[in-house]
């Protein structure tokens, strides 16, 4: 079974194919003393970067990023991580840009309906009875004459009937 190279492993293998072809083509045209190399094998700043581009960014990839861009859900991330991902999609797609109106209608699409959920909206502090957060999270200070809430809930110290006198 085959498995998929990381980026890295693709971008390493791609460049070891440029270098051992460029080589390959430098040995097979000799250059004899006083003669200048054809045109065509000369390793060029520009032809190297060209051939570099061609193995790390495959045409292929800007299509993709695009439909991608178009299906783009946010489902289970947030929304920070949603403009993120939609924004490094939109980064890919360079030689026809997509208009704004296309980008914000898209983005907006792919939002989760409904309001942002809270971590905890009905969990009670045993010490302070106060909603959405735990005693261990509490930041209330304990007053010594008031006595602190245990883990039932309930005033420890204070009875009921000595409420009443």
């Amino acid at each position: 079974m085959l498995r998929t190279l990381s980026p890295t492993e693709q971008h390493g293998g791609a460049l070891g194919f440029i270098m051992r072809e460029q080589r390959e083509v430098a040995s097979a045209m000799p250059v004899s003393p006083g003669e200048t190399p054809r045109k065509e094998y000369l390793n060029t700043y520009e032809s190297f970067k060209e051939e570099l581009k061609l193995a790390f960014e495959p045409p292929q990839n800007e299509f993709r990023s695009r439909a991608e861009f178009l299906d783009l859900q946010q489902s289970k991330h947030d929304v920070h991580a949603y403009a993120q991902r939609a924004r490094y999609l939109v980064s890919n797609v360079v030689t026809d840009p997509m208009d704004e109106a296309t980008k914000v209608v898209t983005f907006m699409k792919g939002l989760r309906d409904g309001p942002q959920k809270s971590k905890g909206s009905n969990v009670r502090c045993f010490r302070c009875g106060n909603m959405d957060h735990f005693a261990r999270e509490c930041m209330a200070p304990v007053h010594s004459s008031q006595g602190r809430r245990g883990d039932t809930g309930y005033r420890h110290g204070r009875t009921k009937n000595a409420k009443d006198q």
